[in-house]
């Protein structure tokens, strides 16, 4: 949520609406510490029905239709892109040819493998997606998980579960309308919608991207830490906490959120916790996230 939130600041957004199903009280608990760095916060509420990619815009519609754009942007996955203010110039492609939805896109090595690609031509402009190729002429790209849509998408949106892309962009993209993309040459992605990605992500991102990941947490006043143990495996603290890499003993990655307590010499694997977390446990903890 905080590279989201750190990538849509910097293309001038200042409204946010988030949106809440799995384990709503944490998010909104955690996203208090956005309220100040924006100029409004909502929630549009899925707790009792998710409706997809497509209903959830419609779900969310009295917040969105106020504006002639918005940006979607998924709160699980990260971008680490080459260059800064990339929102911005995904921005001024939207508006220099009136599309009713431009994507943000880059290279993965995992597409159309692991991943469904946005089908794009020459000049730019996306006709389909899937693993599929529905033209020789077109060119597979990834989907960042960024998109900026005009207020028209909502004439192409109905109530209740529907996917934006398969069911909704598809439609709009048959009756003439443009969907377009901007292509990152150099960006880093990860998904992190499961436990597993989310601390491979983590921890690749510790090794070699710290700077990058510094960066992001200054601009919500953070300072971070990164220790490495003999094995070189990353341990992350915030710098007021950085005592802590003298009273656990860590394997492969963990990850300590602000105020951490922990017992004495205790053994961790692959674990993230949540600011304020007790770890007290006597045996290791292992493959968990600690609220």
């Amino acid at each position: 949520m905080n590279y989201s939130f750190h990538l849509a600041c910097q293309g001038g957004f200042e409204n946010f609406v988030l949106n809440l199903h799995h384990l709503p009280d944490l998010v909104k608990a955690t996203s208090q510490k956005l309220k100040p760095l924006c100029q409004s916060l909502s929630y549009s509420d899925e707790t009792t029905q998710i409706l997809g990619s497509g209903g959830a815009l419609y779900k969310a519609k009295n917040f969105l239709e106020k504006n002639d754009f918005f940006l979607v942007a998924n709160g699980d996955e990260v971008l680490i892109p080459s260059k800064t203010n990339i929102i911005a110039d995904l921005l001024k492609i939207f508006h220099s040819e009136n599309a009713l939805c431009t994507l943000l896109t880059c290279d993965h090595p995992d597409l159309l493998k692991k991943f469904n690609a946005v089908w794009v031509n020459s000049k730019g402009q996306v006709h389909a997606f899937g693993k599929e190729s529905p033209g020789v002429s077109l060119r597979p790209v990834h989907y960042t998980g960024y998109k900026i849509f005009s207020r028209r998408i909502f004439d192409y949106l109905s109530e209740g579960e529907s996917n934006i892309f398969y069911e909704v962009l598809s439609a709009a993209i048959a009756q003439g309308e443009l969907v377009n993309h901007h292509f990152l040459d150099e960006a880093l992605w990860y998904e992190t919608g499961d436990f597993s990605s989310f601390i491979s992500a983590s921890r690749d991102i510790a090794l070699k991207h710290f700077d990058e990941l510094q960066c992001v947490q200054k601009f919500f006043h953070q300072d971070l830490a990164c220790h490495f143990n003999s094995q070189q495996d990353p341990l992350v603290t915030h710098s007021s906490d950085s005592d802590l890499r003298h009273r656990v003993r860590w394997q492969n990655f963990a990850c300590l959120g602000k105020g951490t307590i922990a017992a004495d010499d205790l053994s961790i694997k692959n674990i993230i916790t949540a600011e304020g977390a007790a770890l007290s446990s006597k045996n290791p903890l292992v493959n968990s996230f600690v609220f």
